[in-house]
């Protein structure tokens, strides 16, 4: 018998399943019929009953049968470890690390220390909020500071981590059409040890039912690559950020600013095993990311990095955006050099 409910317990269908005694088994030795409704919540009452007396007994006699799938403890299974992975959906007040660095980004300490229900009502009175949202005159890009100091705020991952939710929720995220400025070398290397797949107390990411093959990809030559159908662009197209929003945006920084170190590290990763979850979204999220920019921006020394590493997925990349920017014009005859 299958009996069918809503999450609060109301009967919502039933299906008799029974072996047919008739000659009819020979062609259909399983019959399925559905339970009328008028007589449903009594055969819900009654399987009821049969569950709590074997199952959970009376008190005075021990159960007599055994649970095989509970589908409660399933979900909260699953509840837990969703608030144990990354939540996407958290707001920006919701980090340990918030107040410090709304703090430091508006240079404000009444907010240090504060965070969640506290810190929304701080910056609603101090006038940071507006709309309901960061205020898009104080949140458009990040502070002049950061790029001449960096993060300056001790335990700089945690400060990361909280920075990242800021960025997700204002324009300051997008951190190609405003600033230009090179990031100073100890953030460079802060960004790095950031996204390090081993690095202890990191956020993990998004939890998924299928994932990208990767080591499909890793595995095969360069060769079996460039004669395959298929593409960078659409083998690593766009789908939602799985990786915590402090590495996402720490992949986005070190691409525009430090494509050098960036592909270095990818190269690395991507040279060894990538079994854990947090390894294998960081490689996708950077594979993604490159090719969704490369389309766009045909610079020199990206495309050049891509092309001087060792592993031949991300060289495949790197030829791909080199034929790209030759056939639309976008590289000229002095950027020749660079790839001899």
């Amino acid at each position: 018998m299958i009996l069918i409910r809503s999450a609060n317990g109301q009967s919502l269908a039933g299906y008799h399943l029974s072996n047919s005694i008739q000659r009819a088994s020979e062609n259909f030795p399983l019959l399925v019929t559905p339970i009328p409704l008028d007589v449903m919540p009594h055969v819900f009452e009654y399987v009821d009953q049969i569950i709590q007396g074997t199952l959970h007994g009376d008190g005075k006699i021990s159960p007599t049968a055994k649970l095989i799938f509970n589908s409660v403890e399933k979900v909260r299974s699953k509840e837990v470890s969703e608030r144990a992975g990354l939540s996407q959906r958290c707001s920006f007040v919701d980090p340990p690390r918030a107040g410090d660095v709304l703090a430091w980004w508006l240079d404000d300490a009444q907010l240090a220390g504060l965070t969640g229900y506290e810190l929304m009502e701080q910056i609603n009175a101090n006038g940071y909020i507006k709309d309901g949202e960061l205020d898009p005159k104080r949140f458009d890009s990040l502070p002049i500071k950061f790029w001449s100091e960096g993060l300056q705020l001790a335990d700089f991952h945690s400060a990361w981590d909280a920075l990242g939710y800021v960025l997700s929720s204002s324009p300051a995220g997008d951190l190609y059409a405003k600033e230009t400025s090179h990031l100073p070398e100890p953030l460079k290397q802060a960004l790095l040890e950031h996204i390090c797949s081993s690095r202890p107390g990191a956020l993990q990411p998004r939890l998924k039912k299928s994932q990208l093959n990767i080591e499909c990809f890793l595995t095969k030559k360069l060769t079996a690559l460039l004669l395959s159908h298929s593409d960078p662009f659409h083998a690593f197209g766009y789908s939602p950020v799985d990786t915590s929003w402090s590495d996402y945006y720490a992949i986005k920084l070190l691409w525009s600013r430090a494509p050098k170190q960036l592909v270095f590290w990818l190269s690395t990763v991507c040279s060894g095993s990538i079994k854990q979850p947090r390894t294998h979204a960081l490689v996708v999220e950077a594979l993604k990311h490159i090719c969704e920019r490369i389309c766009f921006d045909k610079n020199p020394e990206q495309i050049d990095a891509l092309l001087q590493s060792n592993v031949d997925v991300i060289v495949w990349v790197g030829l791909h955006a080199l034929e790209n920017a030759i056939n639309r014009g976008n590289w000229g005859v002095r950027y020749s050099p660079r790839l001899i």
